[in-house]
């Protein structure tokens, strides 16, 4: 999520005027660029969970493909899964 928002405030500061550029910039394909900018479309309850839970490198809980699969959701049920994987994922 992390690098999702960073990716989309470069894109929204005009500093890549597109996604192609963003890739060229970060050294990754166009389409690593659309898989992580996906995250962004979870609803808004689930992006808030997920950022609850801190730091995204001292505690990675869940998988990107965990995240991007639930993206095509509805909100109820994106919420309801972030949820499941975070009690799952905790000791």
């Amino acid at each position: 999520m992390y690098l999702a928002l960073k990716w989309q405030e470069a894109l929204n500061s005009s500093l890549y005027a597109s996604q192609a550029e963003l890739a060229k910039g970060m050294s990754v394909s166009r389409a690593r660029v659309t898989q992580v900018l996906q995250l962004l479309q979870l609803a808004p309850e689930a992006l808030a969970l997920l950022e609850g839970l801190g730091n995204p490198f001292s505690f990675q809980v869940i998988t990107e493909r965990k995240l991007r699969q639930i993206t095509k959701q509805s909100i109820e049920q994106q919420v309801h899964k972030v949820k499941t994987l975070i009690l799952l994922a905790l000791p």
